[in-house]
């Protein structure tokens, strides 16, 4: 099974995974933009992808207040 870890955190023990890190946002934040990418390369119509974006973009908000990501 292929694995993606999407985290803010640092992977303490190497995983057999690709890993997407950054510090500059939350785990959230991170999924949102993978979704999105993921998105653009759908056949998904553009108005439905930024209806979904735009609604999970709340959510990764709330979620970067409440992990303590500077909101720069």
């Amino acid at each position: 099974m292929d694995v993606v870890v999407i985290d803010h955190h640092h992977i303490e023990t190497p995983a057999d995974a690709a890993a997407v890190w950054s510090g500059e946002f939350c785990a959230a934040g991170l999924g949102l933009m993978v979704c999105r990418a993921l998105l653009e390369r759908s056949a998904i119509p553009t108005v439905q992808q930024q209806e979904f974006v735009a609604s999970m973009s709340r959510l990764a908000a709330v979620a970067s207040i409440a992990d303590c990501i500077p909101l720069v």
